[in-house]
C-alpha cells in the first residue's frame, strides 16, 4: 500500500478534509507513517526535515 493509498483510507474513514502524510517509508523498511489532519498538516513540513534513523539486525559468518 503506498502512503497516499494509506492517508485516502484514513482520511475517509474520519470524514477529514484537510490532510497529509510526512513522507514516505522507504521501499524494504517497517514502521510508522505519521499522518497530520486539519491544522497540524501546517507541522508536516517539519516532520518531513527531520532526520530519519534505521535500526538493522545482522548475523555476521553466516552464508545464505
Amino acid at each position: 500500500m503506498t502512503s497516499n493509498a494509506a492517508l485516502q483510507r484514513v482520511k475517509g474513514i474520519y470524514f477529514a478534509r484537510k490532510a497529509g502524510h510526512t513522507g514516505s517509508l522507504d521501499p524494504l523498511a517497517t514502521g510508522v507513517l505519521p499522518l497530520c489532519f486539519g491544522e497540524a498538516t501546517k507541522w508536516s513540513q517539519f516532520l518531513l526535515d527531520s532526520d530519519k534513523e534505521y535500526v538493522a539486525t545482522l548475523c555476521l559468518g553466516v552464508t545464505t
